[in-house]
């Protein structure tokens, strides 16, 4: 099991999910606090556009519908651009090819593993930690 060490290299770090709210959510919510990470959920689009700026996250999770609207989003205003995604998808091909192509930088797929989870997450946050660092 992970934990807060090893995230070591963001101490302080925010991580925002976005689904329809299902107990799905509130384990990964919980996967990721007891792992020593802050984590606040949103069930829509609307509510985690309006917070997730004075928020400041360091990675967003996100639902497909809801990845759909992001997305859309981000080619209107570009300071989404600033938020990296990770995506939960369907465990077929074409769903994972859709969020690869609309902007995900990775794919969570359903249902999602604890331990997968963390390992994406660590592995970005380590990975943007260094370019901001370069």
């Amino acid at each position: 099991m992970m934990n807060a060490s090893d995230f070591k290299f963001a101490p302080n770090i925010l991580v925002l999910i976005a689904t329809d709210g299902n107990s799905e959510t509130l384990s990964m919510a919980a996967s990721i606090r007891k792992a020593g990470l802050s984590c606040v959920c949103f069930s829509n689009f609307h509510t985690m556009a309006e917070h997730w700026r004075a928020l400041n996250p360091a990675i967003a999770i996100v639902d497909a519908p809801i990845a759909d609207e992001f997305f859309r989003c981000r080619k209107e205003d570009e300071s989404f651009c600033d938020l990296p995604v990770i995506e939960f998808v369907q465990p077929d091909a074409e769903s994972r090819t859709k969020a690869f192509a609309a902007g995900a930088m990775d794919c969570i797929v359903k249902p999602v593993i604890s331990e997968e989870l963390l390992g994406c997450l660590r592995t970005h946050l380590a990975s943007r930690s260094a370019l901001s660092h370069a």
